[in-house]
Order: C-alpha cells, then sequence, then structure tokens
C-alpha cells in the first residue's frame, strides 16, 4: 500500500501546501476584520493616513521598515517623506509611499496573525 509520505519529497510540497492555505485562510480573516473596523484609525493619529501599525516579533524588526494594515486588509510597508510645501501650508508637508512585501510565506503567517489580533483588539473596543 502506498502512502501520500511513502516519498520524502511529497513531505516538502505537502508542507508548503499547507503553510499556503492557512496564509490565504488568515488573509480573508484579516480583510474581513478590517472591513469592520470603521472608522478605521489614523496611522500615528493622522487623519490623512488610515493605517494600523503591525507589532512584530523582535527577530523581524530589522528586516522591514514600518509595515500595517490598510482599510482593505492589505498588509504594506509605509514610507513617511517630508516634503517642502508652500508657508501658507507651514513650510513642510508629508507624503506616504506603500510598499508590497516580499517575504517568505512563514514571515507572512507571522505579520497576518499579528495583523488579526491587533485589529481584534481594536474592533472589541
Amino acid at each position: 500500500m502506498s502512502s501520500l509520505f511513502s516519498d520524502k519529497s511529497n513531505f516538502l510540497l505537502l508542507t508548503n501546501s499547507a503553510l499556503e492555505k492557512s496564509k490565504e485562510s488568515l488573509q480573508d480573516i484579516l480583510k474581513e476584520l478590517a472591513s469592520q473596523i470603521r472608522p478605521f484609525p489614523g496611522f500615528l493619529n493622522m487623519q490623512t493616513i488610515q493605517a494600523i501599525e503591525i507589532p512584530v516579533p523582535k527577530e523581524y524588526s530589522d528586516k522591514y521598515g514600518c509595515v500595517v494594515v490598510l482599510p482593505n486588509g492589505e498588509i504594506n510597508e509605509i514610507i513617511l517623506k517630508t516634503i517642502p510645501a508652500p508657508e501658507s501650508l507651514g513650510e513642510i508637508d508629508q507624503t506616504e509611499e506603500y510598499l508590497e512585501l516580499d517575504m517568505p510565506i512563514i514571515e507572512r503567517i507571522v505579520y497576518l496573525y499579528n495583523a488579526i489580533i491587533t485589529l481584534s483588539e481594536i474592533n472589541s473596543d
């Protein structure tokens, strides 16, 4: 009788498949949670940027910049830049840029999980 595990190369394929399914499920949960939070909080209490910073374990903190959840449930790195502005606006302005993160699936799962916990706490308030 042949088993799915008789070929050792199947272990890696099955593991990767399970991780991919977990990632997709967590992403769906996060999108649903984000859709329930209205109004969505401002990043650093700014009204112009709607984003929630995701706390991450120490081992990931140096790999990426500031990672946030957006109102659509997507996870991105946010980059804030100051730019010169007209004097009537206070001489400086800011722009924000959102970068998609290219990370290994296991790290994505950690970020998704932490985002879900963070949004759950906000949603229960």
